[in-house]
């Protein structure tokens, strides 16, 4: 269970990044959290630029 009952700060963002996450699962690539930080910040930055600002 990815958010296991929590608020969500940011939804959309989340779930971008779950999705990459799925993406990554399917070619057997691992998702340390470092890369899923760095990720999550990418996504924030750009795709959700304008949700949350």
């Amino acid at each position: 269970c990815v958010d296991a009952g929590r608020f969500l700060a940011y939804p959309v963002a989340e779930e971008e990044l779950i999705t990459w996450i799925k993406e990554l699962y399917l070619v057997r690539i691992a998702a340390t959290a470092r890369a899923i930080k760095i990720q999550m910040t990418t996504i924030l930055a750009t795709t959700c630029a304008n949700t949350y600002s």
